[in-house]
């Protein structure tokens, strides 16, 4: 499984593939500098959680929702989180996708981590901006 992110202008961050939250860990232990100039106790870093992204197939476009993070995986995530402490806020849905307004609103807000699997396919539809800080 490979998770990697992607870094925008803006604050906004997405993930570009696959695994579970041990996955998601590993990521962000490699990026943790970056995330670190994002996530501040003066403007928090908003981490939109709760559900696995699609691969995509017939019933759902890349970057969709799959089916919701178990109670496990979300102790886990809440236990990533305290790593933060003060620094994330944690933004939840688990029985449904964030709807397209909840992403808009949240780009155009800025500094906020879209986690599911393969969100950079869904997010970038939404986009303003044409660069990302590694491309």
């Amino acid at each position: 499984m490979t998770i990697d992110f992607k870094f925008y202008s803006g604050g906004i961050v997405t993930n570009t593939g696959t695994g579970d939250v041990n996955d998601f860990y590993t990521a962000l232990k490699k990026h943790e500098a970056t995330i670190n100039t994002l996530a501040t106790s003066q403007k928090p870093l908003k981490i939109y959680v709760g559900y696995h992204g699609s691969a995509g197939d017939a019933s759902s476009a890349k970057g969709g929702y799959s089916h919701p993070f178990t109670d496990v995986e979300m102790q886990q995530v809440e236990k990533i989180a305290d790593l933060f402490q003060d620094r994330v806020r944690l933004i939840v849905s688990q029985n449904s996708p964030f709807s397209d307004a909840v992403v808009e609103a949240a780009i155009d807000e800025g500094n906020a981590f879209f986690t599911w699997c393969y969100s950079d396919s869904r997010i970038r539809q939404f986009f303003r901006i044409s660069n990302s800080y590694n491309d």
